[in-house]
């Protein structure tokens, strides 16, 4: 894991409990770094290790201090700039929630449910000056991916009230299509039917075959990790889709020049068989 989620639990340690303790906490874990670098890559066990000794030295139980270190965290990452990150995901909270109030957290890691938690509320409270109230609904363990899916309640009404103003709002965006293509040459556009009507220009030369055949029957959805429908997919506006090929892409005979540079281009770098990977 990243340094970054290691300085957050020292820094947090340290600003709400003081140094000293800290150093106890270290002592006991018998972790020698004073601090983390905040883009380095960490061994998995060391929350889990320093969190326990932790909770031994502060006399808290895990959920106050996973979700108290949740709650600093949001402050915490705003020196690094990342809370400018978040305060663009959504005017209201329930924009940057998908518009849902229902929300499914999956993670490899155990252990990180109240950190979670801590950090939703604290997001609401911060940016958009709302009280929220989080609920655990479900917890369960599926082969090594833990699921949990927590139920949020908060004041939404300031989202009814302007979701009307953007509504007749964007029926006047003066945004033609060519121009959407033309700043994402990788773009597929499809229906709720997942048949594909256009693509980019730069995935036309690579993949030119796509147009009229469904994205579903062409692409595995690798993230996020959801059943690959449109109506699913509605409702995770806010988040990163990564589609990668059914079968290898393979350099067609005659294929310019030109092709075969957008094809490497857009390849990641760790795809085996030369599967196409798009984000």
């Amino acid at each position: 894991m990243y340094g970054l989620l290691l300085e957050n639990l020292s820094e947090f340690i340290k600003a709400v409990y003081g140094e000293e303790q800290w150093e106890e906490v270290r002592r006991r874990a018998s972790v020698d770094q004073p601090s983390f670098s905040v883009h380095q890559v960490y061994s998995e066990t060391l929350i889990p290790k320093l969190a326990k000794k932790a909770m031994e030295v502060l006399g808290i139980t895990e959920r106050e201090f996973f979700d108290q270190m949740g709650v600093y965290f949001v402050s915490f990452v705003g020196q690094y700039g990342y809370d400018q990150v978040l305060s663009v995901l959504g005017r209201q909270l329930r924009d940057f929630l998908n518009d849902g109030l229902t929300l499914h957290y999956r993670s490899k890691r155990r252990g990180f449910v109240y950190y979670t938690m801590g950090q939703i509320r604290e997001v609401a409270r911060h940016f958009y000056k709302k009280e929220m109230k989080i609920e655990l609904m479900k917890e369960e363990v599926m082969l090594d991916t833990t699921h949990v899916t927590f139920q949020l309640t908060f004041d939404n009404r300031v989202f009814c009230q302007t979701n009307l103003t953007l509504i007749r709002e964007e029926k006047h965006l003066p945004i033609n299509a060519s121009l959407l293509f033309q700043i994402f040459p990788f773009c597929i556009v499809f229906g709720s039917d997942m048949v594909i009507r256009s693509i980019g220009a730069s995935l036309l030369q690579i993949l030119p075959s796509l147009i009229g055949k469904k994205v579903t029957e062409r692409f595995d959805l690798v993230r996020p990790l959801i059943p690959f429908i449109f109506q699913m997919i509605l409702n995770r506006t806010n988040n990163i889709f990564e589609l990668v090929t059914v079968e290898p892409v393979i350099p067609e005979a005659g294929r310019d020049n030109r092709s075969a540079e957008l094809m490497a281009y857009a390849e990641n770098d760790e795809a085996i068989d030369k599967n196409l990977r798009l984000k």
